[in-house]
């Protein structure tokens, strides 16, 4: 025995029956219906499905899974009704995006039943995402199939720790953009930090040309902004990767990327930085890792030959407050992917860092931004707006009184 939504006890003694009903009215004449018709048809099933069995009900869940355009409302009721009918329901082949969405921000139960989908949409994978759960985000990450939209990978990225599974997982996906990946780039290491330049196959030369053609007419006007600075960076990008360089890195540069790398003060900082065309923030950035990818595509940008470098990744740096100790692996990856990356590919990387450091400012702006303006209403609100008990509910009797005379006024009872 079950309870309909009526709270009347039924006995699904005829089971087979009310299959065959809920068949027919779905099935059988469909074609012949109306719109209208077809409306009715799926309130009467929606009767029936209400005094079934759960047995019956998972059948019935079977015969609109079968469907290739279902009734939703009634899809909906299934797949809400029990775990049971939401997993034929929510792993059918024709249910729809809307459904899967409104089910996965009931439960996690019905979460878990939808990842395990052949196929997902990016709304619904977002949607799945949305809620920050470990078991959901392994199911979907691995899976190239199931695409994530960039403001949700960017969220998954500000939630990387070292050595999480969370970074491993993004650090393999090959739909992130290039800007994301490079994002993710500092929150990974080791094996992570390689797949992510592995995949990096950008030759900024041809967008460079004209970017930097365009600004030369400018060039006193912009020199001093980040978007002039942008401009010089990428300007490099246009030499021949394996003719000679204009400014070719001097003893006096390699002491200094010697000293920024090995224990950089401010000094060592601005002036590798203004040699290599990048801002102080993002020069302070690649000082501070340690493990020495960044300073490698640093090097590799700046021309610097095989031989001084070596020399300087024997050296080893200081370990910062809270990062792991350079190590042999680091050295042998930073030299491996000295050799791999071409002087064009690392401008174009730290073109990316410059870029995606600008739009974090930004961000933080607005954010900062928005907890001012929020302050502000909430200071004002404490100020001007504070009601008394007595006032809270006078207001309150008043609101009663003129909703009933509107009702009263319409008739309503």
């Amino acid at each position: 025995m079950i309870e309909n939504s009526t709270g009347d006890e039924v006995v699904d003694r005829n089971a087979e029956q009310l299959l065959n009903a809920v068949s027919q009215l779905l099935v059988s004449t469909r074609r012949h219906q109306t719109r209208s018709d077809r409306q009715y048809a799926n309130e009467l099933v929606g009767r029936i499905i209400d005094a079934m069995s759960l047995e019956s009900k998972i059948k019935a869940a079977d015969i609109l899974s079968r469907m290739s355009e279902p009734p939703e409302d009634l899809i909906r009721k299934l797949g809400l009704a029990s775990p049971e009918t939401a997993r034929v329901i929510l792993l059918g082949r024709h249910v729809t995006d809307a459904v899967l969405m409104e089910a996965a921000s009931k439960s996690f139960e019905l979460r878990e039943i939808i990842a395990q989908r052949p196929q997902l949409s990016e709304p619904v994978v977002n949607r799945l995402l949305f809620y920050e759960e470990s078991k959901i985000e392994n199911m979907i990450l691995p899976r190239s199939e199931c695409p994530i939209s960039n403001s949700r990978a960017a969220r998954l990225i500000n939630r990387v720790e070292d050595g999480s599974t969370l970074g491993w997982m993004l650090s393999k996906r090959t739909d992130l953009s290039p800007r994301l990946s490079l994002r993710l780039f500092w929150r990974v290491e080791g094996d992570s930090r390689q797949a992510i330049l592995s995949r990096f196959k950008v030759d900024p030369s041809l967008a460079a040309e004209v970017f930097t053609r365009v600004f030369k007419t400018e060039q006193d006007a912009f020199s001093s902004t980040p978007l002039g600075k942008l401009a010089q960076l990428v300007s490099e990008a246009r030499e021949s990767e394996n003719g000679p360089l204009k400014d070719a890195p001097g003893p006096q540069l390699t002491d200094e990327l010697t000293a920024f790398r090995t224990n950089a003060n401010t000094a060592a900082i601005q002036t590798v930085s203004d040699a290599a065309k990048i801002s102080f923030e993002l020069g302070r950035k690649i000082a501070e890792d340690v493990p020495g990818d960044a300073f490698t595509i640093l090097c590799t940008a700046l021309g610097v030959k095989d031989k001084a470098f070596g020399k300087m990744m024997a050296i080893r740096p200081r370990k910062g407050a809270g990062s792991a100790p350079y190590t042999n692996e680091d050295k042998d990856r930073s030299i491996a992917l000295f050799d791999r990356i071409s002087r064009s590919a690392a401008i174009g990387i730290l073109s990316y860092w410059e870029i995606d450091l600008i739009e974090d400012i930004k961000a933080r702006a607005r954010e900062q931004l928005d907890m001012d303006l929020n302050a502000i209403k909430e200071r004002l609100s404490s100020e001007f707006d504070q009601e008394t008990d007595e006032e809270a509910e006078a207001r309150t009797e008043a609101e009663k009184a003129a909703a009933t005379s509107k009702k009263r006024r319409f008739g309503i009872f």
